[in-house]
C-alpha cells in the first residue's frame, strides 16, 4: 500500500518534496477558495471555502495516478483518504452540502464525497449512482463543534463491499465512526470520475455564513491505511503507513516510510 496524494495547503502548486502526487500537482482554486495563513492547522497555510462562498481547489485526474482505481469505471476502486477541517464559527446548517473532498463523475450525480448532516457535527460518506441514487454513510455521535480541528477519515473498498468513515478529534482521538460491510455497493459505484477537475477538495455550501477552513488532504491506495496518524506532518517525508500481519492468530504491526518517497 502506498501513497498516491498529499497536500499541505501551503500554495496551489505542490512541491517535488514536502508534498506529493502522482499525477497533476496544480491546485485550481474555483468558487472563491483562498490559501490562507487563517486556515492553517499546520504549516503557515490551508484552505479556505469563505463565508457564503462554495470554495474549493480542483485538481485534473488520470488512470494509475491520484485516483487509486479506474476513473472511467471505478468499481475497482481501493483508497482510503482523509483531510483536517474546522467550522469557524458554527456548524453548517444545510444537509447534502459538499463538506472537504469530492471524486466527481461527468454527471454531477454521480460522486465519491464527504457531505454535510443537519447539523454539521455530523458527517456523511456518500457514494452516488446517477441511475441507481445515493447511498449514504453517516455518523450519529455529533462530535464536531464549531472552532475546533477534527480530522476525517474514509474508507472504500467496491470489491469487498467495505466503507467506513472516521471522526478524529485534535488530539488524534477517535470520537465517531460509521462502519458497514453488508450493503451491495455495485449499484452505487460513480459511472466515471471524470478527468478534468475530477478531484474538488475544500468545498462547504455556499449558503454557509461562515468560513470553513481544511489543511492536510491525503490519498493512499489500501482501505486500511493509518491515515489519522499522517494528518499533522508538515512534509511528505514524513508520511508512514502500518502494515499488519497474522502471526501466530496475533495482529503485529510495524511502520515503514513509503518508499515511493525515496525514489
Amino acid at each position: 500500500m502506498a501513497l498516491t496524494f498529499f497536500w499541505r495547503c501551503e500554495g496551489t502548486t505542490l512541491d517535488g518534496t514536502d508534498d506529493y502526487t502522482l499525477g497533476d500537482s496544480t491546485a485550481g482554486l474555483i468558487n472563491s477558495g483562498a490559501i490562507e495563513a487563517a486556515a492553517a492547522r499546520v504549516g503557515t497555510n490551508g484552505l479556505t471555502a469563505p463565508a457564503s462562498a462554495a470554495g474549493g481547489g480542483g485538481f485534473n485526474l488520470a488512470d494509475n495516478g491520484i485516483f487509486p482505481g479506474t476513473i472511467a469505471a471505478p468499481s475497482d476502486l481501493v483508497c482510503s483518504f482523509a483531510f483536517s477541517m474546522k467550522w469557524a464559527t458554527a456548524v453548517a446548517s444545510a444537509s447534502g452540502a459538499a463538506a472537504g473532498f469530492k471524486f466527481q463523475g461527468t454527471v454531477a450525480n454521480d460522486y465519491i464525497q464527504v457531505l454535510t448532516t443537519n447539523p454539521g457535527s455530523n458527517l456523511t460518506l456518500g457514494l452516488r449512482n446517477s441511475t441507481n441514487g445515493l447511498l449514504s454513510l453517516t455518523t450519529t455521535g455529533s462530535a464536531i463543534t464549531a472552532d475546533n480541528w477534527f480530522g476525517v477519515v474514509c474508507r472504500l473498498n467496491f470489491a469487498t463491499d467495505d466503507r467506513k468513515i472516521e471522526i478524529y478529534d485534535a488530539s488524534g482521538t477517535l470520537v465517531d465512526s460509521a462502519e458497514d460491510t453488508s450493503t451491495d455497493l455495485a449499484s452505487y459505484v460513480p459511472a466515471d470520475i471524470k478527468t478534468t477537475a475530477g478531484m474538488i477538495l475544500g468545498q462547504h455550501s455556499g449558503t454557509h455564513a461562515q468560513a470553513t477552513y481544511f489543511d492536510n488532504f491525503i490519498i493512499s491506495d489500501a482501505y486500511d491505511a493509518p491515515l489519522q496518524n499522517n494528518l499533522t506532518i508538515t512534509s511528505a517525508t514524513e508520511y508512514s503507513e502500518e502494515i499488519s500481519a497474522l502471526t501466530n492468530q496475533q495482529l503485529q504491526f510495524y511502520r515503514r516510510p513509503n518508499t515511493l518517497l525515496r525514489m
